[in-house]
């Protein structure tokens, strides 16, 4: 079953495929408004949304991060390991969240010009040199200039920071943008 989020001009956000708590998938292109009556705590108007295979995470206008789905990996950066079928705030102090990435099962958030990420980090996705999972959220070293973007893949991560890509994780298929190679959990400034 594949998730599919969509950002409305207006800031709300559907979600086919799950999203309503239910235990049971909702039928093809069917479409439920995660609304602020969903969620235990409101969510304000939606401005970014990021999706992946296993969860969704959306910044909303006061610069918060929510996040549904798996929370298997501490993917959802609530500090636990528990799936959430309704949003939840990420554990960061609210503010100031530029971008944020939902990768396989790792997220990355670009906040106040640092980037910040969780969960697995086994390919070297989520910045942390030890390669070890990551409960909750960290600074991401190595990078210069100030974070503005940041897009999650499969087991990699790719942030711009003043102009410039800079990618971390898998790179067996050349997914860092430098050709095929090993992995890296080590930011790395991409020509």
């Amino acid at each position: 079953m594949k998730r599919v989020a969509v950002l409305w001009a207006f800031g709300a956000v559907a979600c086919g495929g799950g999203g309503d708590g239910a235990d049971t998938p909702d039928a093809p292109g069917a479409a439920i408004e995660v609304a602020p009556e969903v969620s235990a705590t409101p969510i304000g108007k939606v401005t970014a949304v990021s999706t992946r295979d296993s969860h969704t995470c959306a910044i909303d206008e006061a610069g918060a991060l929510w996040c549904r789905g798996s929370g298997f990996r501490s993917q959802l950066g609530d500090g636990g390991a528990n799936d959430q079928p309704r949003p939840g705030p990420a554990a960061l102090p609210a503010g100031d969240i530029r971008s944020a990435g939902a990768g396989g099962s790792h997220t990355c958030a670009a906040r106040e010009g640092a980037l910040l990420c969780w969960g697995p980090d086994f390919h070297g996705q989520a910045g942390d040199e030890s390669m070890i999972d990551r409960f909750a959220p960290h600074a991401v070293g190595g990078i210069t200039g100030t974070v503005a973007a940041v897009a999650a893949g499969l087991d990699h991560t790719c942030a711009i920071a003043d102009s410039r890509l800079w990618c971390f994780g898998r790179n067996d298929k050349g997914q860092l943008g430098a050709g095929p190679g090993p992995a890296t959990a080590i930011p790395k400034l991409i020509p």
